[in-house]
This record gives C-alpha cells, sequence and structure tokens, in this order.
C-alpha cells in the first residue's frame, strides 16, 4: 500500500508552539504530509479557499480573530475540513462549545505528539472516506462504459462487489478509530448486551473484549446501586425516544472488575437504525482530575489558613512589639526632662529596661522557632537532676502565682531517676513556658507539677514525665486542634486578654521532640487543662532511682517511724493554738484534734489574719502559745507572715505545714522564722506531739529566764544578706553603690509616710521601688514592693498593708552594704489590727 500524501493547516500565531507541532507530526507518523502554517485566519481562510487540506489545526485565539468566532469564521468557509482547536485552557465549558460549534476535537497545549495523533486520525479518516468515494465513482463509470456488453447479471454482480469493497473500507476505518480513540468506547443493544468494547476498555475496566462482549452492560462496570436505573433508562428510551442522561456530559462513578470504583465522564450517544436501537457510550476515567482537583482545593484552604494565621500572627506581634516600643519611647522621653528627679529618671530606666526585657523575649521566641525549623537549634545531653530542675522552675514561677493567689505546687509520684540524661537549659525553658501558661489562663483554684517515670514508653529509653495541671479557663476541642500550630493562641480573643505571641507552647512542643519526647493536651472548658511533657532519660543504668518526698524530708523532731507513731499518746494540751490554714476542711479536722486534746483553737483564713490576730491576741495581754501556719495560702503566704511575726518581735513557737517539703523549702521555712514543721497530711499523734514539746520548750526557757524588761520596737537584723544579682557586673557597679547609699533614704520616707498615713505618697514610694528593685538586681525587693502595692490598691488602707510594708522594710536592711546608722525615723514594728 503506497504512503497516503497527508495535507495539514496550522493556523498558530506562536512561533514555539508552531514547531513543536511540526516536530511532533514529524517523529509520529510514517505517511508522507505537508504542514501549511500561517499566523492568522485571513491568512488560513485564503488558503482553504484555494488549496485542498485534509486537517485543520486550529489556535482560537489569534491576532486577528478570539475565541469560538475564529471556529465559526472557518466552519463559514469550509465546513466539510476536520478542525481540531488548539488552546492553552483547560475549560470543560469551552470544550462542549466548541464541540458543538462543528470541531472534532478540542485538545490542550502542552502535549503535541497526542494532538498531532488525533490530527492525522482525522485526516486518514476522511481521505479513506474519500478514496472509497471514488473507487466506487471509477467503479460504477467502468460498469457505465461496460453496460452495453455486459448482461443485467454481470452487472449487478460488479454492483455487488463494489458494495461490499465499500463496507470492508468504511469497516476498516471505523475500526481503526476505534482502536486509536483515548476513552474507552462501548456499544450495546436495546436489551442492554454489549455488543463492541475497545482496547481502552479491556485497559480500564480489565475485562477482554472476549469476555465483555454478549455480557449485559450492568454485568460488568455499573455500580450495584445504578443498575435499576440504567435498566429503567433504555426501557424509558424505547418508549418515549429520548432519555434525561444521552447526548449529554455526565460525571458518574463506575465499576472496574477488581471492585473499585472510580470517577469517570461519560457521553451517550443512540443510535437508530431500521427500527433497531444501540447506544454508544464514550468514557474517560477522571481519577487523575478529580485528585487534583481534591488537592488544588486542600492547598487553597491550606493557604487561606496560613495566610490567616500569619495575618493574625503579625497584628499580634505588632502588639507585642508596639507596647513595649511605646513605653520604651515614652520613658526615654521623660528620661531627657530636665526636672526629672533622681529616684523619677531610675525609675524610667527601670521601666526601660522591664520593657526591653519583654520585647527581648518576644524576639527570642521567634528566632527560637526559626532556628528550630532550619535544623540549627544547638541542644545538648548531659547528666543533670529533673527534681532540681522542676523544682527550680516551680520555685521561679511561684511568685507570679502568688501575685495571682493561686496555689503552686510540686509532687513526685512514684520511683524517679536521681539523674538524667538531657538538656537542662531547654528542658526548664519547657517547663517554665507551661507553669507560666497555667499560671496566665488560671483565676482561681492551682497549678500542681506532678513528676514521674513514664511506664508506658514504647521506645528504647525511658522517658521521664511531668503533667502540669490546672483549674483554669479550660480549652473547647476546637482551640485544641489548633493548639500546637505556629503563631496561633488558642483563639484571637486569648491574645487580647491574655497577650503573647503564642509561639510558646510551638517551640516548646518542638523542643520536647527534640529530647526524645513530645507535649500532649487535655483540657475542658470551665475545668482547667492537663499538660504532659516526656523527655527521654538516656540510659538509666546504674542510675539510682529515688522516691522523693514533695518537698525535703522532715527533720528528726517530726520523722518519726511508723511504729512509733502507733505507740505515740495523744498528749493533753492546755494552750491557746492559732491555726493559720485556706483549707476548710482542713481547718475542721486540725481544730478538731486541737480541741479533743484540750486546746483553744482560733482559726486564720490566710497569712494577713494570722498576723493580725496575733499581734491583736499579744496587745491584749492573751497571746497565743503556738501558731500552726500552712505555707500555701492566698493574699499572704505562711513564709512571708512567719517572717513579719518575727521581725515585729514575736518569739512563739510556729510549726509550718506544709505538703511540699523538699530540702530548699525545708530551708526556706527555717529561714523565715519557722521552730518546726509538718508535712501533710497531717499525722495526729505526730503534730499533737510536736505541739506539746514545744510549748514546754517554750515555758521552759520563759520561767529560766530573769523578768525581760518591756520589749523593745526593733527589727532583728537577718544573719543572711540580700546580695545584687549585678553585684559582679563593673558597669553597673558606680550605679549600685548609688543606690545602696541611697537605700536608708527610702526607709526613712517608707517610715514617714506610713506614720503619717499618707496614702497617696506611700503607693507612689512602692512603686518606684517594684521598679527599681529589680533593675539593681534585688528581685526580692520587686517582688515585695508588688505585693504590697497590691494590697495598698485592693484596700485603700494603709493599716491593711502594713505587713507587707514591714517585709519590704525587712529585705530593704538586709541588703549587702546597708548602713542602718543612716535611719533617722524610728522604725514601726508592730502592724496595727485591720
Amino acid at each position: 500500500m503506497n504512503p497516503i500524501d497527508v495535507n495539514v493547516l496550522l493556523v498558530e500565531d506562536n512561533p514555539a508552539d508552531a514547531a513543536l507541532m511540526r516536530h511532533a507530526l514529524a517523529n509520529t507518523t510514517s505517511r508522507r504530509f505537508h504542514l501549511t502554517h500561517v499566523t492568522r485566519l485571513d491568512q488560513a481562510i485564503v488558503h482553504l479557499q484555494h488549496q485542498r487540506f485534509d486537517a485543520l489545526l486550529l489556535d482560537l485565539g489569534l491576532p486577528d480573530s478570539q475565541g469560538l468566532q475564529t471556529l465559526q469564521r472557518t466552519r463559514q468557509h469550509c465546513p466539510s475540513i476536520p478542525v481540531v482547536v488548539l488552546t492553552g485552557l483547560d475549560d470543560e465549558s469551552a470544550a462542549i462549545a466548541a464541540l458543538q460549534q462543528g470541531a472534532q476535537d478540542y485538545l490542550v497545549k502542552g502535549q503535541p505528539e497526542n494532538i498531532i495523533t488525533r490530527a492525522i486520525r482525522y485526516a486518514i479518516e476522511r481521505k479513506s472516506a474519500e478514496e472509497v468515494l471514488l473507487i466506487s465513482q471509477q467503479r460504477l463509470a467502468y460498469a457505465g462504459e461496460l453496460k452495453e456488453a455486459n448482461e443485467a447479471l454481470l452487472r449487478n454482480e460488479r454492483e455487488l462487489q463494489q458494495a461490499k469493497e465499500a463496507a470492508e473500507a468504511a469497516h476498516q476505518a471505523k475500526s481503526v478509530i476505534l482502536e486509536m480513540a483515548l476513552d474507552a468506547i462501548i456499544t450495546i443493544d436495546s436489551s442492554g448486551v454489549i455488543t463492541a468494547w475497545n482496547a481502552q476498555a479491556e485497559s480500564m475496566f480489565s475485562w477482554s473484549r472476549e469476555e465483555a462482549v454478549g455480557v449485559q452492560l450492568h454485568q460488568t462496570i455499573i455500580p450495584p446501586r445504578y443498575r435499576d436505573m440504567h435498566l429503567r433508562g433504555i426501557e424509558h428510551f424505547k418508549t418515549m425516544g429520548e432519555g434525561p442522561v444521552l447526548n449529554k456530559r455526565i460525571e458518574i462513578v463506575a465499576l472496574r472488575r477488581s471492585g473499585e470504583e472510580f470517577p469517570v465522564e461519560l457521553w451517550i450517544t443512540p443510535v437508530t437504525s431500521r427500527g433497531k436501537h444501540s447506544f454508544t457510550a464514550f468514557i474517560r476515567d477522571i481519577t487523575d482530575r478529580k485528585q487534583a482537583e481534591v488537592q488544588l482545593l486542600a492547598a487553597k484552604d491550606a493557604a487561606e489558613a496560613a495566610n490567616s494565621a500569619k495575618s493574625e500572627f503579625l497584628a499580634n506581634m505588632s502588639h507585642e512589639i508596639r507596647t513595649p516600643m511605646t513605653a520604651i519611647l515614652g520613658y526615654t522621653d521623660m528620661l531627657l526632662a530636665p526636672d526629672q528627679s533622681s529616684s523619677d529618671r531610675l525609675e524610667c530606666v527601670s521601666t526601660i529596661r522591664r520593657e526591653s526585657e519583654h520585647l527581648l523575649s518576644v524576639l527570642n521566641d521567634i528566632l527560637d522557632l526559626s532556628k528550630i525549623e532550619a535544623g540549627k537549634l544547638d541542644v545538648e545531653r548531659i547528666v543533670c537532676r529533673p527534681s532540681q530542675i522542676v523544682n527550680e522552675a516551680v520555685s521561679f514561677m511561684r511568685v507570679r502565682a502568688i501575685e495571682k493567689g493561686i496555689k503552686l505546687g510540686v509532687t513526685f509520684a512514684g520511683q524517679v531517676p536521681e539523674t538524667i540524661r538531657t538538656d537542662p537549659t531547654r528542658f526548664r525553658q519547657i517547663l517554665l513556658n507551661l507553669i507560666g501558661n497555667a499560671i496566665k489562663f488560671t483565676r482561681t483554684g492551682g497549678i500542681q507539677a506532678v513528676v514521674s517515670l513514664d511506664h508506658d514508653t514504647a521506645g528504647p529509653e525511658p522517658r521521664l514525665r511531668v503533667e502540669v495541671l490546672d483549674s483554669g479557663i479550660g480549652l473547647s476541642p476546637e482551640q485544641l486542634s489548633g493548639l500546637f500550630r505556629p503563631f496561633c493562641q488558642a483563639d484571637a480573643s486569648t491574645t487580647r486578654c491574655f497577650g503573647g505571641t503564642g509561639l510558646g507552647l510551638v517551640i516548646s512542643r518542638r523542643l520536647a521532640g527534640i529530647l526524645g519526647g513530645t507535649i500532649t493536651a487535655q483540657s475542658r472548658v470551665g475545668y482547667g487543662s492537663r499538660f504532659v511533657l516526656t523527655v527521654q532519660t538516656g540510659s538509666l543504668h546504674g542510675v539510682p532511682m529515688m522516691v522523693e518526698r514533695d518537698e525535703s524530708v522532715t527533720d528528726a523532731a517530726s520523722a518519726t517511724s511508723a511504729d512509733q507513731k502507733t505507740q505515740l499518746e495523744d498528749p493533753r494540751l492546755n494552750a491557746r493554738v492559732l491555726l493559720a490554714e485556706d483549707g476548710l476542711h482542713n481547718q475542721r479536722v486540725i481544730a478538731f484534734y486541737l480541741q479533743q486534746a484540750g486546746a483553744q483553737v482560733t482559726i486564720a483564713d490566710n497569712g494577713r489574719i494570722a498576723c493580725e490576730k496575733a499581734t491583736k491576741a499579744a496587745q491584749t495581754g492573751q497571746p497565743f502559745d503556738l501558731i500552726l501556719m500552712d505555707m500555701q495560702m492566698p493574699e499572704l503566704d505562711g513564709y512571708a507572715a512567719t517572717a513579719n511575726l518575727r521581725n515585729n518581735g514575736f518569739t512563739l513557737p510556729i510549726i509550718a505545714l506544709t505538703a511540699h517539703a523538699m530540702s530548699q523549702d525545708r530551708e526556706k521555712c527555717l529561714k523565715a522564722g519557722c521552730t518546726d514543721y509538718l508535712t501533710k497530711p497531717i499525722e495526729k499523734a505526730v503534730m499533737l506531739n510536736a505541739i506539746a514539746r514545744h510549748i514546754r520548750a517554750d515555758k521552759t526557757a520563759a520561767n529560766s529566764k530573769a523578768p525581760a524588761p518591756p520589749p523593745t520596737k526593733t527589727i532583728p537584723i537577718r544573719t543572711e544578706p540580700l546580695r545584687s544579682t549585678v553585684a559582679t557586673d563593673p558597669e553597673m557597679a558606680d550605679f549600685l553603690i548609688t543606690f545602696v547609699n541611697d537605700l536608708p533614704r527610702m526607709v526613712n520616707d517608707l517610715s514617714t509616710l506610713q506614720s503619717k498615713g499618707d496614702l497617696a505618697g506611700l503607693a507612689s514610694m512602692l512603686h518606684q521601688l517594684k521598679g527599681t528593685g529589680g533593675l539593681y538586681g534585688f528581685m526580692p525587693i520587686t517582688d515585695q514592693a508588688t505585693l504590697a502595692e497590691r494590697r495598698l490598691k485592693e484596700t485603700k488602707a494603709i493599716d491593711a498593708a502594713n505587713a507587707e510594708i514591714h517585709s519590704l522594710l525587712d529585705l530593704i536592711r538586709r541588703v549587702e552594704g546597708y548602713d542602718r546608722a543612716k535611719e533617722t525615723t524610728p522604725p514601726i514594728n508592730s502592724p496595727s489590727p485591720a
């Protein structure tokens, strides 16, 4: 068979696309072809009018014609040529419109081989049909020439032969088109039996042609839920001659031989011949397209969410940066004012430093996150004591908890390793963030850190587990789901109400991951939250396991063995006892034990009330014999209350009651002035015997002394000095000396303002000390001044803040280098009753 010459007209104004078409045409067929290329529609129309072409490749966007108008004008001048529309836009509606206007196909640029294959197919189909027609015409003419020489029978045989050959040629062309189709093409008769099944259908549905032909269509590719609809549709067409899905492009689900369902695009064309009906379906697998749509939508949603989160983050960051910057700039202007006093300038510097530190913490959060995401955050694994790190974190955050009037404690549950291998700095950073968040979002109640060894570890190394439980505002499930996303807080109102960048938990969880663990969260709105931190411990081979007490082991006076406790007899207490305890149930039980033993019991709900009642009892000549002092109480805790009483000359025994008695906290109790302490839960016999022992010792000491002179109102000097944390900084040396030298004047001013009842002046002085104390490395002064200022603001009464002010004066006098001789105002030692 001789090669067929194929003439193709390409109308394309883009030279690069035209070159690709020419190259693809040259490499995808062995037939001889001629490619004519023009760039404008008017040029194409001239060629079509003067030259014969077998196929037309038509770009709809030309310099002199755009869109479907280009196709319409082409059809007006050459209605029979096969037209393949080329476009850069995959638009289904545009494709349908183009096909309705007479295009044979609608193809997207970018796949020139596919485009050329389609064009060659249509050209060959037209060429074959024309050749068949030409052969028929030639043979008919030849038959006419022999008409006179041949009988009617010979003429009929020739005509029959001609018709047979034409039919075979048409069938061959049809078969070629059917097999070359990229879509599955299936034909069924009026009863739904498959009569045609092309190669693409075999590939798409995994049924061979031999297996499919002769079988009911609904038994092969139609999912069960659509089969009744399919059969009803065939019967409806037989009756009405039409159907709702015929000659329409629809999307539906098809069934592979394996039972897998997948999305397809379907076009059904009905054919009626000699009263018989058949249906041809063109089916395209659109799985990839659907997946791309889903991925596109997901990417769009993710981009919108990320954009929203970043916008919210930028708004938060603007607030977090602008707020301290406003204060810094404002106080800088005040610092430059010529009429500022020395103390005013120091307050300005203190505020600038504090706001600068806050600004630095915001920037550090951002840098930490960027380092983590870039994989450049350095961590170390060294031996450290987890109990020490946890207790340090709790102790550091306790001042903030006290300021909010909430409890903060730590519990060690079961055995924990004495040492682990981790990065102590990052471990402490995570704990401070978790505890700080708990304090931030807790208004009432308390916070507890529970330390244990995680026994559910599935990895090669065990993990240390720290649970931070709070009774705060809690979180909804929706808020929990976005809690660990960068630049997010629970919601936008969280930033407005509580501040923060929303990076702390993100950084903490990623740090926990670097340390071989994680952070999980559980919460309920209105009931509080539970954050669980785990970190790898490293190998625990040979590491001692310890059963840590919540605080340190009690001293010998109260550390009686279990056997000894059962042998103790309850002593009789002829004494007046002040019980300072904020827990109602503890009040009831302890008071009951004391009253059973014969004691008279007075209850104080917090440290401030305890100081007031102890002072009033002493002034009326009926002092208490002993105070039981809970160390964790609102308003004024047991440490501060004990220190205040000791500073004001009280010598009666004070026994601490605490659920947290680690070694450093035990020392803290004794340094505050406690005579002894007992751990909770309270053992009745141990408590009563301790009280009896201290009362006897106190009375024995009192009886052995000579009559004491009337007490002088002097404040005892504490043995341990308060040293500045910036004492070793040479740049701060001159400033620090000036500040310490000025402290006696401040003590004189505070005492004078207190005695005069100058509420406004006292509040201003406390505010000044609150800022300057921390600036010069005396954070205890800042913390105590904060408590005193808060008490003054809440009560609007100086007497109500006397206890806090006296504690502040004691702290100032303990400053290393303080010159007591410079005091000119007699100190006031006893707080007035509230």
